[in-house]
């Protein structure tokens, strides 16, 4: 792994533990699922407890994308297809340079719609609201949460 994506890792340990009921419990984890498919790779496993973010289930998994181009249908498939094997409800992506059509990305609207998982995408421009406070980090999972699940824009 590089520098940047490990430093992205930390940063969002950091960033979520800072959350009430949110507890990282495993980071950089590698899971083996079968033969066929012989492992996932984590980058943050968090345990979710608090009742404000109970639709979110009780694991969330967190991918981070340190990447100077937005993450791709590919990633964003893989990521997907990991929730579902985990039987997650919610997921998150930290891409620094955001997923490709963020707004109006229909692989993530779709698995919302059709499946209940919501998968919220964090990018650089929220970072920086969060760092200079001009939204905390639950205000802004709430926000992008009823996004997800309203179609809102």
């Amino acid at each position: 792994m590089n520098n940047s994506g490990s430093l992205l890792e930390d940063f969002s340990e950091a960033l979520f533990n800072s959350l009430s009921g949110f507890i990282v419990r495993y980071k950089r984890a590698k899971a083996k699922v079968s033969k066929r498919d012989p492992e996932h790779d984590y980058d943050l496993i968090i345990h979710n407890s608090s009742k404000i973010f109970d639709e979110f289930g009780s694991y969330i998994l967190v991918e981070c994308k340190n990447w100077k181009d937005p993450v791709g249908y590919g990633e964003i498939a893989k990521f997907i297809h990991k929730l579902h094997s985990r039987k997650c409800r919610a997921g998150i992506i930290v891409a620094t340079s955001g997923v490709v059509y963020k707004e109006f990305n229909p692989t993530l609207k779709r698995t919302f719609d059709q499946d209940g998982i919501a998968v919220i995408v964090i990018d650089k421009d929220d970072i920086i609201k969060i760092l200079d406070r001009s939204i905390n980090l639950s205000s802004l999972l709430r926000k992008k949460y009823e996004g997800i699940r309203f179609g809102l824009v």
